[in-house]
């Protein structure tokens, strides 16, 4: 949490690529899944070949 606060509060952004985040989950011979602050699944990433819509997300 504090490097997070210290790069937003340096008006810093970054982007995160979905797509190789998820291949870095399967490679771990894992099943990529997007969870809510809950940690409740939203939506289970099964399918090797499903695309992304949005494949880079800013993240402040």
């Amino acid at each position: 949490m504090i490097e997070e606060n210290v790069v937003s509060a340096a008006g810093t952004t970054h982007k995160v690529n979905i797509s190789s985040t998820l291949d870095i989950i399967r490679q771990a011979g894992k099943i990529p899944a997007q969870r809510n602050t809950q940690y409740k699944i939203l939506k289970v990433f099964n399918d090797e070949n499903e695309h992304v819509v949005n494949d880079f997300v800013m993240q402040n």
